[in-house]
């Protein structure tokens, strides 16, 4: 076996370049494996340690790296605890570390599985072929308009509209048929037409002398003729459309959707979903033996996971169930369920938990932990104020191959509370305490501990601190990001003492006090660099006889990429600890170059090539016999032989001198192999791999090496009949015999097999809704309803599929079943010379509320009004997020002013028909705002009418 297994590596490199391997050792895998569990413990510490290991063992391997850069900048205060008013900026750890590896599954693991949808695809209706136009429920006159000749000898822009800039060219859009001004329809105007972006109509009168539109950019108006306009859909919106001709003034209300949106009544009203339910299993075991025949099974796991989600007149809910079997061990192992954006009894935007769940406070005070018992967690006072209670037995639950446990329950309690102060604002501050009891408590752990905690984030720069105690020692970290335009600057600043505790476990850093600074560079879109020194004491593991010395680690990253094909990249990390009680002086450096040619050979078939060197220098002064020099020659090349088909082969060959015995030794490893991907359809793949792994000097101790020799079978199915169901195989056979005399030869072998699977339910459990309202004369126009503004009745409301009539007073009452609904008031119903001085619908949800009240108010006043407002997102609109201006002066016509109220709105009535001017004064806004239009307008008032003039802001 052993001549063939050379014979072929012979023949391999005969072929290749000797360069990136894409095998670990089994002892690589061994560490990668212990630090990512130490790493979900949150013991930050022994991750680093094992992660050194795995890099020591694979020098050319960048996953131990990545996780090394990531954690500790996690340690040192780089990443800032995610919170309500930083999530968006933040992003936990682990998802960092997924980011930013895009490390390669360990074999002993599941590979990622395809991620199965929560929500299937939302279907819509085929838009309607022919152009919407209502009135009084009764459909106008509309023809097809193919005989009409567009000349547009005249294209008359009015009120400074747009030139047409849709997706589709002028001759491409889509005609929805005309509108025939017709004396005998006169009393069945205003009408409301609703078009897709890139459709238009024409409108034919007698004689069209001039025509006007309320908000421009929506449409776009052209004269084919003297009795014919075009209107084209530009913009989504809605606007009033006036048109005089020779018999009358015609108003219509153009409504532009997004191009595929079908009707609106039926597009606004969100039916409540059902219930989905999910259900995971993975079934696996593993043999060992001297050969194949005598293998013998050492382990058998069966885990399983079982839950449902859904909307309910409460909010989401949702709960699951995990049992898992280990040999003839089996056990429920974990349940719980919870309700989000819960709403009852006048609270909103609830969070409950109960039975298992992990809800962490801060990393001083309640750093992560899992509880039986439950979690509450809402917003009070206008969301100033957020609250979260917690309570619970402490349990432990983990499996995994070197200790499989299937449960551990505890004497052991912890109750707490948190209190966030404007958690939803740029400057938040939070209270947090815990109390922990029970037998079962480690005896080193406080009862109580209490913390405080701020968070600052500038335009251009984050502070967080923290400050703890737990009534005998204290803790405190403080953090610092400065974000410039190619580089982020960051420094933190810890002072753990030795003997303090959360209410769970020792904290991280525990015992120092020190400072950390770095910075993230990018001085070009091809040069990335990074580097961070932390200089720390450690009064826990403080070494008796220098107590006062400094530990220092440094800790470098550099990438270059020359072009698409090669780049180039090195680190340097360093650390020196003669303060601590075990010290040691390590350096690491090492680059890579990496380079992909294009081989013409029939088809083009990429080889990635690898070469790099390592050094690596330890010294420890109170282990001599630890002591060593490493330096290592890495290479590597990884062929497409054929499609989907890629050969690799790589070599780590090293000199490690032993400093205590004055000898040298060589230990390598050379891997090889052959891998294989394909899909064969959308619901089919599989990957194939066999590799040989040959490990020569790895008797000396800091070979790194397990001494094994090894060839190595991979196989993976996988079967997606459907988006929601998923079917899948994982099996490994590995045959090891001995380099090195104390190992032992063995044959292993490990098989598993897993479904994924989710469908929805016929069951529902849809909320009610009730919509109560009014319609009100609007007098002054301000969009705010007083005590003296009378009711309107006979005007129509339609909410969804339902429709109703205000009573005399105004008044409706709409009930209807539904997760969400726009209520709307019908256009077609308002008398004639009246305008909405409100939004024409409003968004109902079941998520605030059972019943809620809406207002709309009409007005037949002619006047100018409009919203001086901040415009935060930068659209040119007001929306919610947006901020009034209070207290802005507005000047008529250079004579009549007045000012905006808390709402940032204002309103000149009673105005005649005619041209008028409006400014608005800049000298009366806040130094900080600028204009983003032009502060002066000339309007043209028509009667009975209500102008908008609305001007958004930016910040200086």
């Amino acid at each position: 076996m052993k001549i063939i297994a050379v014979l072929y590596i012979l023949l391999l490199c005969s072929c290749l370049l000797t360069l990136p391997a894409y095998a670990e050792s089994s002892s690589y895998e061994y560490l990668l494996e212990i630090g990512k569990e130490e790493l979900n413990e949150g013991d930050y510490r022994n991750a680093l340690h094992y992660f050194h290991l795995a890099e020591i063992v694979e020098p050319s391997a960048q996953e131990p790296r990545s996780y090394i850069n990531l954690i500790k900048r996690t340690i040192d205060g780089r990443v800032i605890e995610e919170t309500p008013a930083t999530k968006k900026q933040q992003k936990t750890v682990v998802e960092k570390l997924q980011k930013k590896t895009q490390a390669q599954p360990l074999k002993k693991l599941a590979p990622p599985r395809k991620k199965i949808p929560t929500e299937p695809g939302k279907q819509y209706e085929k838009e309607p072929e022919k152009l919407t136009l209502t009135a009084d429920n009764q459909p106008i006159i509309i023809e097809n308009n193919k005989d009409i000749q567009q000349t547009q000898q005249s294209k008359t822009k009015i009120n400074q509209a747009p030139v047409y800039q849709g997706k589709k060219t002028e001759n491409e859009l889509k005609e929805k048929g005309a509108i025939e001004l017709s004396i005998d329809a006169k009393d069945k105007f205003p009408l409301t037409a609703q078009l897709s972006l890139d459709e238009f109509f024409i409108v034919k009168g007698s004689g069209i002398a001039r025509f006007l539109a309320i908000n421009p950019e929506i449409i776009l108006i052209e004269r084919i003729n003297a009795n014919s306009v075009k209107i084209v859909a530009v913009k989504v919106g809605s606007t009033f459309l006036h048109i005089w001709d020779s018999n009358a003034r015609w108003t219509l209300q153009i409504k532009v959707v997004p191009s595929g949106f079908f009707d609106e009544k039926q597009n606004t009203w969100e039916k409540g979903k059902g219930f989905k339910f999910m259900y995971r299993s993975d079934w696996g075991q593993y043999y060992r033996g001297r050969r194949l025949g005598t293998m013998k099974r050492q382990s058998l796991t069966f885990d399983q996971w079982a839950g449902m989600i859904g909307p309910t007149p409460y909010g989401e809910f949702d709960a699951s169930l995990s049992w898992s079997k280990q040999n003839q061990d089996q056990k429920v192992t974990s349940y719980t369920t919870g309700l989000t954006d819960g709403h009852f009894l006048g609270f909103e935007n609830l969070k409950l938990r109960g039975f298992d769940f992990t809800k962490p406070f801060s990393s001083l005070s309640v750093p992560g932990v899992t509880l039986r018992g439950f979690s509450v967690e809402a917003p009070m006072f206008n969301k100033n104020l957020q609250y979260n209670v917690i309570y619970g037995r402490e349990s432990t639950y983990y499996q995994s191959v070197l200790s499989p446990v299937l449960g551990l329950k505890q004497d052991s309690y912890i109750e707490g509370l948190r209190l966030g102060f404007f958690p939803y604002k740029k400057n938040n501050f939070y209270l947090n305490y815990a109390h922990g009891y029970g037998q079962d408590r480690k005896n080193f752990l406080r009862s109580k501990v209490f913390s405080f905690q701020s968070n600052h984030i500038f335009p251009n720069a984050t502070l967080a601190s923290e400050i703890a105690s737990d009534e005998k020692k204290t803790a405190a970290n403080v953090m610092y990001k400065w974000k410039l335009p190619r580089a982020i600057l960051h420094c933190a600043f810890r002072n753990i003492e030795k003997d303090f505790m959360t209410i769970s476990s020792r904290p991280s850093a525990s015992g120092e006090i020190g400072t950390l600074a770095g910075i993230d560079w990018q001085p070009t879109d091809k040069i990335s660099f990074n580097t961070a020194i932390d200089v720390y004491r450690n009064k826990l593991l403080l070494k008796e006889d220098n107590p006062d010395a400094l530990n220092v680690e440094w800790d470098n990253f550099a990438h270059i990429t020359f072009d698409p094909t090669s780049n180039l990249s090195a680190s340097l990390y360093y650390t020196n600890s003669p303060g601590l009680s075990f010290p040691q002086r390590n350096l690491n450096a090492q680059t890579n170059y990496n380079k992909r040619f294009d081989i013409p050979l029939f088809r083009t078939h990429a080889l990635y090539t690898n070469i790099g060197y390592n050094y690596q220098s330890s010294v420890n002064p109170l282990s001599a016999s630890s002591d060593y020099l490493r330096n290592s020659i890495l290479s590597g090349a990884r062929l497409e032989l054929l499609r989907d088909i890629y050969l690799y082969s790589n070599i780590t060959y090293s000199w490690v001198d032993e400093i205590a015995s004055n000898t040298r030794s060589t230990p390598s490893v050379m891997e090889s192999g052959v891998d294989f991907y394909h899909a064969f359809r959308p619901s089919w793949a599989t990957t194939i791999r066999a590799y040989y792994r040959d490990e020569q000097n790895a008797t000396t101790i800091h070979s790194f090496l397990s001494g094994e020799d090894s060839l190595e079978g991979t196989v993976n199915v996988t079967y997606s009949p459907k988006p929601d169901i998923q079917y899948f195989f994982d099996g490994r056979v590995r045959n090891v015999w001995a380099e090195n005399p104390d190992v032992a030869k063995f044959i292993e072998a490990e098989a598993r097999l897993g479904v994924r699977l989710a469908w929805d339910s016929f069951f529902r459990w849809t909320p009610s809704l009730r919509i109560r309202g009014i319609v009100f004369k609007d007098s002054n126009a301000d969009g705010i309803r007083s005590g003296a503004e009378e009711g309107v009745g006979g005007i129509k409301i339609i909410a969804g599929p339902t429709e109703t009539v205000t009573d005399k007073e105004g008044k409706f009452s709409i009930s209807l079943r539904a997760e969400s609904v726009y209520a709307m008031i019908d256009m077609t119903s308002i008398p004639r010379g009246y305008i909405i001085t409100t939004p024409s619908s409003f968004q109902v949800s079941s998520r605030s509320s059972a019943s809620q009240k809406i207002a709309f108010g009409i007005s037949s006043t002619s006047g100018i009004a409009g919203v001086i407002f901040y415009d935060e997102n930068g659209n040119g609109k007001l929306d919610t997020q947006d901020t009034p201006i209070a207290k802005a002066k507005l000047i008529l016509d250079g004579k009549k002013t007045t000012l905006t109220n808390d709402k940032g709105a204002y309103f000149f009535a009673n105005i005649k028909p005619g041209k008028h001017s409006v400014i608005l004064d800049v000298n009366s806004l806040p130094l900080e705002y600028l204009p983003t239009v032009a502060v002066k307008s000339e309007i043209e008032v028509s009667e009975g009418f209500t102008h908008n003039f609305s001007v958004p802001l930016k910040k200086k």
